[in-house]
């Protein structure tokens, strides 16, 4: 399960509640290419949806829960 700098920045704005189009706007991509690291991040994690693969990941500790304050 070996994500990118990028997918793990990703699933750090996800859990932190950001839409797809937001973190887009946050790390300077197309929504359309968030969607695909999304797609990519379910597939290496084996998730069955975005919610189970922030799930994953913060069980992994491959990112910190979401930042509250």
């Amino acid at each position: 399960m070996l994500l990118t700098d990028r997918q793990i920045r990703v699933l750090q704005l996800m859990s932190e509640g950001f839409t797809q189009e937001e973190i887009g706007g946050l790390i300077q991509r197309s929504t359309k290419t968030v969607e695909l690291e999304v797609l990519h991040i379910r597939q290496d994690l084996k998730a069955r949806n975005t919610m189970h693969a922030v799930s994953l990941a913060l069980v992994a500790k491959i990112i910190d829960g979401p930042k509250i304050g």
